[in-house]
């Protein structure tokens, strides 16, 4: 198998080119074909209130940027 191999667990959400996917009852693997696309696992996503550290606000603004709730340019500061 090619490409990025997601393994979810029962009910675990991800974020794939800015739509929320979830999955269902049971764990499952599947891959992404496509490359260069934006993947983010909701459960590794760095909340808001979280972020307290210049480290953490990087890794925020990538996050962000990956979601397409900001521009690259935010990033390049």
């Amino acid at each position: 198998m090619s490409g990025l191999i997601l393994k979810l667990g029962p009910n675990e959400r991800v974020l794939i080119n800015g739509a929320v996917i979830q999955n269902g009852d049971r764990r499952t693997k599947f891959s992404i074909k496509t490359p260069n696309a934006h993947v983010l696992r909701l459960r590794d996503a760095i909340h808001p209130d979280m972020v307290n550290t210049p480290v953490a606000r990087t890794c925020y603004i990538a996050q962000l940027i990956l979601s397409g709730d900001a521009k690259p340019e935010k990033g390049r500061k």
